[in-house]
């Protein structure tokens, strides 16, 4: 594995090494080449309006290629507790605990600016896939991201598994698809980035932090294996689907005017709705041609939260490297929980879902620079172009006092 990713590396540095040639510009632009370069730099003025340069900046190529490889993983645990036994006549309880083996997802991601597309999937067994899309801004974004996983293995017992009650373990294929649709928004987006270190689409020059809204849809579904039908009471699947709010903190360091970034950020969940299924394998008689039958059927059941609200989160961690302007490196870690605790009318059930990922990220930024831009430009235009006008000064959202005391580094 070693040996591929270094392969991928070096040809990733000699691609890029390829356009670090100086250029002489002395044909003249073509119309074409005078409107997409005029879009560009609308663009890059669009999105950089209202910020402080002093502290944000865009990388010079606008177009970004990646090749990714990372990890995934699942620790979900699920329990129907007080559930009657009519043989016994008395009440038992089940726990199954569903947790991904290891795998190793390599993919790819393509962007422009703000706007990111993503795809990776488990090369050697194709057990997991990975789909990701996101829409950032100076101080919105939005992030799709879509998980499936079948590298599971199980553990059944009659209390909450740990160390200590490992039970009746199989390798079976158990099937997760998580969905998670975040909207965030940055207080102090004239100082900080949120997608700096995450998605590299901008570049934080200086230190600063801000507190983060987040406006959260989470989904997860679990499909069970059939071996784990009886001792599960049936249950074939669970699935959840939740909207909740959000406040929390992240902070970008760089000792270095941007070359090296270290990113943390945390966010603390508010559920204010929770829709949950359950499905379940059923046997019942039915009266067919004068006879009594049995007819297997799948009986979906809908069930409400034991509390209105409850809390969850989200935590990231990434650090990032800008080798030059054509090449950087990055690498990050999520990690986000589901629960949820109802009442049906044969069990307690409970349901904790952990997702995480590990990336690493070694991408490329192509397309004309900042260089090439102005030299075709100024032969046009002179001196009426925008950069060569009075800049505004940005507009903060928050008093200058508190955003300088609380995000900003100190003199």
């Amino acid at each position: 594995m070693r040996k591929i990713l270094s392969a991928h590396i070096i040809f990733v540095l000699l691609l890029a090494a390829s356009f670090c040639t100086a250029k002489e510009y002395t044909k003249p632009p073509t119309k074409a080449a005078v409107f997409f370069y005029r879009a560009s730099e609308w663009i890059d003025h669009y999105v950089t309006q209202g910020i402080d340069t002093n502290y944000i900046g865009l990388p010079e190529h606008s177009w970004r290629f990646a090749y990714t490889n990372g990890m995934v993983g699942i620790n979900s645990i699920f329990g129907a507790e007080n559930m009657y036994d009519p043989e016994s006549k008395s009440l038992y309880n089940r726990y199954v605990h569903i947790r991904s083996t290891p795998s190793v997802n390599l993919g790819f991601q393509a962007g422009f600016r703000g706007f990111g597309f993503g795809y990776s999937w488990d090369a050697v067994h194709a057990y997991s896939q990975n789909m990701n899309f996101s829409l950032g801004g100076k101080y919105i974004g939005v992030e799709f991201m879509r998980q499936r996983s079948r590298n599971t293995q199980a553990s059944i017992g009659d209390k909450a598994p740990s160390n200590t009650y490992s039970l009746n373990r199989y390798d079976v294929n158990n099937e997760i698809t998580n969905t998670t649709v975040n909207v965030w928004y940055a207080l102090n987006s004239a100082h900080y980035s949120h997608n700096a270190a995450i998605k590299q689409s901008y570049i934080q020059k200086k230190t600063a932090g801000s507190l983060l809204l987040q406006a959260t849809y989470l989904s997860t579904r679990t499909d069970i294996d059939s071996r784990l039908f009886e001792a599960m009471g049936n249950l074939i699947g669970v699935e959840t689907h939740q909207v909740g709010i959000g406040l929390g903190y992240g902070i970008n360091y760089t000792p270095n005017n941007g070359k090296v970034l270290l990113h943390a950020s945390a966010i603390a969940q508010l559920i204010c709705f929770s829709h949950n299924l359950i499905t379940q394998y059923d046997t019942i008689h039915a009266n067919i041609g004068g006879g009594d039958s049995l007819i297997q059927i799948d009986r979906l059941y809908r069930i409400s939260s034991r509390y209105p609200v409850h809390v969850t989160g989200t935590m990231r961690a990434a650090v990032s490297w800008e080798i030059n302007k054509w090449v950087h490196l990055s690498a990050w870690v999520q990690a986000n929980n589901i629960r949820f605790m109802a009442r049906t009318m044969n069990a307690d059930v409970n349901l904790s879902n952990w997702n995480w990922q590990v990336n690493l990220i070694v991408g490329i930024r192509l397309g004309a620079g900042y260089e090439r831009r102005k030299y075709v430009l100024d032969s046009v235009d002179g001196d009426s172009r925008p950069e060569n006008r009075p800049i505004r000064q940005p507009r903060t959202k928050l008093p200058k006092w508190l955003t300088d005391f609380f995000y900003s580094p100190r003199p």
